[in-house]
């Protein structure tokens, strides 16, 4: 509110936008009951005997390109070509590098979900994000998605950039 303010003096116009969840490390000390119900109902998803969750160290070359093919269903063929268009070298690199820090879902032994994490300052934020869009929704892929992220940024104490969109399934 103050640097809304502080804007505002200084001449800048303010103009209605979409509506950024972001989250700090206290959500579940701060989280309202439907909140709280809704992180275990999303936990929940990840105990199937098909799914299985991998992280960073644990990501093949395949896994890697189908990282990319995941993001490129999620955010180009579903939503629209003008959102980012990461190369396969892009997705390499960050993995090598670390830069960006993956966690994925493998639902029966493919890989299905992923997301990819930049950390700085104990603040992060998912630029690399996509899913299985052609399996049923009742798998719960973006849900398990979410709460995995959600969890990272509880128990690494982060304030996490949760972006814009899909309100019903972020937690606030």
């Amino acid at each position: 509110e103050e640097m809304k303010q502080h804007c505002v003096q200084l001449g800048f116009q303010l103009l209605p936008s979409r509506y950024v969840y972001i989250s700090g490390p206290d959500l579940l000390e701060k989280a309202t009951k439907k909140t709280r119900n809704t992180l275990g109902r999303d936990r929940k998803l990840l105990n199937s005997a098909d799914i299985e969750v991998i992280h960073h160290e644990d990501f093949s070359k395949e896994d890697l390109e189908r990282a990319k093919y995941l993001y490129d269903m999620l955010y180009l063929e579903k939503y629209s070509y003008q959102n980012p268009q990461f190369s396969q070298e892009y997705i390499f690199h960050t993995h090598r590098s670390k830069s960006l820090t993956y966690v994925g879902i493998r639902y029966k032994g493919r890989l299905e979900g992923v997301f990819g994490s930049m950390i700085y300052q104990d603040k992060m934020a998912n630029p690399v994000l996509g899913y299985n869009t052609e399996l049923p929704q009742e798998l719960g892929l973006y849900r398990m998605l979410r709460y995995l992220a959600v969890n990272e940024s509880i128990v690494h104490q982060r304030m996490y950039h949760q972006s814009a969109g899909v309100g019903r399934f972020k937690y606030d």
